[in-house]
C-alpha cells in the first residue's frame, strides 16, 4: 500500500460486523467526507466534532491518572520501605553499636555509640514524613507556595538519602563525626518540612485552593 493510500486507509475505518465505514478522526460517516471536508488526506470536521471533545476528555483523564500514579507510587515506595525495612535497619544499627563498643581504639574510647541508632531512627522518621508529603502535594494547586513545598520536599529527600548512605557504611569505615553532623542537619531539614506541612494544612487546605481532581 502506498503512503498516500495508507493515509486514506487510516482515516477510513470499517466495522466488519456492519460494514459501516467512518473517519477515525471525527468518527463521522466516511460517505460524508470528500473535497468539502478537506480531501481524503485530512478532516476539517474534527475540530468541531463531538469526537474532538471526547478525545480531549480522554486525554485529560489519562493525564490525571498518570499524575495520580506518579504521587501514589512515591507514597507507596516510602510506605513499603518503612514497613518492610525499618526493623532490619534498626537491628543492623544495634549490631553496629555492639561492634562500636568492642572497638578498643582510642578515638572511640568512652564515646556513647547511641548516635548510630538515632541516625537510623531519623532516617525512618524522614521516610514516614516524606510519604505523606506526596499525599499533600497531590492536592495542591500549581502556585508559588506549591513550588516552595516541592523545594523543601526535594531537600529532605536528598538529605535523607545522604544519611542513609552513611547508615549503610560498615562500622570500621564509619566517620563518627560526619554521621553525628549529618544527623543534626537532617533533623533541621525534617523539622522545617513538618513546619511547612503544618502551615499548609492549617492555612491553605480549603476547597478553593485544593487542586480539583476528576
Amino acid at each position: 500500500r502506498s503512503s498516500a493510500a495508507s493515509d486514506v486507509y487510516k482515516r477510513q475505518v470499517s466495522t466488519q460486523s456492519t460494514g459501516f465505514e467512518f473517519c477515525w478522526l471525527c468518527r463521522g460517516a466516511w460517505k460524508d467526507h470528500g473535497q468539502h471536508t478537506g480531501g481524503f488526506y485530512s478532516c476539517n470536521k474534527y475540530e468541531q466534532s463531538t469526537a474532538k471533545k471526547d478525545d480531549d476528555d480522554a486525554a485529560r483523564l489519562r493525564a490525571e491518572v498518570e499524575r495520580y500514579l506518579h504521587y501514589y507510587n512515591r507514597y507507596h515506595n516510602y510506605h513499603s520501605d518503612v514497613v518492610n525495612s525499618s526493623e532490619k535497619k534498626l537491628r543492623e544499627a544495634r549490631e553496629k553499636v555492639n561492634l562500636f563498643r568492642a572497638d578498643s581504639s582510642s578515638k572511640r574510647h568512652g564515646v556513647n555509640p547511641e548516635f548510630i541508632i538515632k541516625a537510623v531512627e531519623i532516617e525512618i522518621e524522614c521516610r514516614k514524613v516524606l510519604k505523606y508529603t506526596y499525599i499533600l502535594a497531590y492536592f495542591l494547586n500549581n502556585d508559588p507556595k506549591r513550588a516552595f513545598f516541592e523545594f523543601c520536599q526535594a531537600n529532605v529527600e536528598g538529605i535523607t538519602e545522604r544519611l542513609a548512605d552513611l547508615n549503610r557504611t560498615p562500622i570500621n569505615s564509619l566517620n563518627d563525626d560526619e554521621l553525628k553532623n549529618r544527623v543534626k542537619v537532617t533533623e533541621q531539614y525534617l523539622h522545617s518540612m513538618v513546619k511547612v506541612m503544618e502551615e499548609i494544612s492549617t492555612n491553605q487546605l480549603s476547597e478553593d485552593n485544593l487542586r480539583k481532581t476528576f
